[in-house]
């Protein structure tokens, strides 16, 4: 069986549901169990909507998935229409620097960050580097910035899809 990281990112989304609601759970573990066989085969629940997506190669694998559902761990299903799961990336490089300086009484707070963000040659993979000496900057605030920075990497901004770093 293929590693979930080796296969890259899913093309083709959908969102399904079973006819029946008493199906849910039977939908939703078998769907578990699909998604552990097959490294192309993603399965996410999407917060907005609360519709199960399920996102895969191409259409026929889809269908594939589908027929398996119906046939095999018999579950009706109603199926959405196909779409393209889309990317963005970052296309050039942009840097930010950031002085927080706050002053109330004692030693106050200062603490300076410049960022770059930079194209990764269509890397699926977030690279995350400091070149700050750990002595100068504590390793929980290194954390939390490389923390922010691939969160905001999973939220992109144009299409709301996924980011490629």
């Amino acid at each position: 069986m293929m590693e979930k990281s080796a296969a890259p990112w899913p093309l083709l989304q959908i969102a399904i549901e079973p006819k029946s609601r008493a199906d849910q759970e039977k939908l939703a573990t078998a769907l578990s169990k699909l998604a552990d066989e097959d490294p192309w085969l993603h399965v996410k629940q999407d917060a907005e909507s609360g519709q199960t997506i399920v996102a895969g190669r191409d259409e026929l694998h889809l269908d594939i998935v589908i027929d398996h559902l119906r046939r095999e761990s018999r579950i009706e299903v109603n199926v959405g229409a196909p779409k393209v799961a889309y990317r963005e990336t970052i296309t050039r490089k942009h840097e930010q620097d950031y002085t927080h300086n706050k002053q109330s009484g004692g030693t106050g707070q200062f603490a300076r960050v410049k960022i770059a963000f930079e194209p990764n040659g269509g890397s699926w993979d977030f690279v995350f580097g400091s070149k700050s000496p750990t002595v100068r900057f504590r390793t929980n605030m290194l954390r939390a910035s490389k923390r922010g920075c691939g969160t905001f990497c999973l939220q992109a901004r144009l299409l709301a899809s996924r980011c490629l770093a």
